[in-house]
Order: structure tokens, then sequence, then C-alpha cells
């Protein structure tokens, strides 16, 4: 049985151990897909395209990235202090409030809001949203530090200078 596996309560956000059978439980799992995995990997298929990620950082309200996916700009939202959280194993911190309701109604004003779809992932403590077709703009680098500027700023962050 594997030592280290913890979980997170989504609604508490507490981080606990697993219990014995919950880890068990885990083990098996990963013992079964692990040889898959693998085996999918070693295979020598046409693999991934690569996406290159912007890292974007809102100081007290929230850390982003961006990038190209095909034809689409995608982002990923996640609230100030995620990361040093996931790193230290701890609770993740919550989104301000109304951040979701800021993050719809800025990313409709610089998008079109028929191509642009947003989704919470409650389970990872994150937001998700794609602008469909945008990705094919020459602006697409742009228009996204423009959303990511307009939500820090809704949300009583500082205004860039310059």
């Amino acid at each position: 049985m594997s030592e280290g596996w913890t979980e997170q309560d989504m609604e508490t956000r507490k981080v606990s151990k697993a219990d014995a059978e919950r880890a068990s439980l885990l083990d098996l799992v990963k013992k079964e897909n692990l040889p898959t995995i693998k085996k999918e990997a070693e295979s020598g298929g046409p693999g991934f395209k690569p996406i290159d990620f912007q890292p974007i950082r809102s100081p007290g309200i929230y850390e982003a990235e961006f990038a190209v996916k095909e034809k689409d700009i995608i982002f990923h939202f996640f609230p100030h202090g995620y990361a040093r959280a996931a790193h230290q194993n701890l609770a993740t911190p919550p989104f301000k409030p109304g951040f979701l309701k800021v993050v719809k109604e800025q990313l409709a004003l610089v998008f079109d809001a028929h191509r642009v779809d947003i989704q919470e992932d409650k389970e990872l403590g994150g937001i998700s949203a794609k602008a469909r077709g945008w990705g094919e703009s020459p602006y697409a680098r742009d228009f996204s530090i423009k959303v990511c500027t307009a939500i820090h700023t809704a949300m009583g962050g500082e205004p860039a200078e310059g």
C-alpha cells in the first residue's frame, strides 16, 4: 500500500490523508492503468502537439494561464495562492466572491459571448474557458492579455501603468 495518498474535500477544501481502504483502492487503480498509459506513450504514435501556456499573475486576486490550442484560445484561472498551496499540499484557497461572474462578463465583452465556453472545475478548484475560433486571430495574445487585465481591474486590482 502507498503511504502518500492525500485527498481534498471539495466543500471544506480540507486536505487529509487517505485512509487505508481508500489508499488501497487508489493503488489498485494506479496499478491497473499505469501499464496502459506506459504502453500508449511508448507506442511511438503521433503524440500531442505541445501547448505553450503564458502564465498570468494578478496579485491577491487570481493566477491564470492562457494558450492557443488549435483554433481556440484556452484559459485556466485559479485563486491567488493556488500554486503555493498545491506545492505545499495545503488546502487550496477559494476565489474572491463574484470572480466567476466577472470572468463570464469580461470574456463576453472581449470575445463574442456565443463563442465562449466556461466551466467551473470544483475538483481542481479552478475555472477553464475557451474562446472558440479566436486562436486564429493574429491578435490572439493581445486579446488574451486584454481580458486578463480586465478581470484583474474588475475585481479591484490596480490598473496597469502605461
